[in-house]
């Protein structure tokens, strides 16, 4: 399901560990210092995807949706673009 058929869900809503919605929490500090933010390095090969993502579009679909960063590192970025024109 796209991020564009459901509504967003903030932080606390999501199933995620604590410290990653502390570490996301924090992309709006940024921004409101004038700062963007490009986290690194999002893998998509076997095992590299974090337990907290479905897959890695999943994980895409955390940071830019809910995080709302500026943008990735990824050594993908065919699937991340493609992520992005979809959304």
């Amino acid at each position: 399901m796209s991020s564009s058929t459901r509504p967003e869900l903030s932080f606390a809503e999501l199933d995620l560990p604590q410290y990653l919605q502390e570490t996301l929490s924090k992309v709006g500090y940024a921004h409101a210092n004038g700062l963007q933010v490009h986290p690194y390095t999002f893998r998509a090969d076997a095992g590299q995807v974090p337990a907290y993502a479905n897959s890695f579009e999943h994980m895409l679909e955390l940071f830019y949706v809910n995080a709302e960063v500026d943008g990735v590192f990824t050594d993908f970025t065919d699937r991340a673009v493609a992520y992005l024109r979809g959304h």
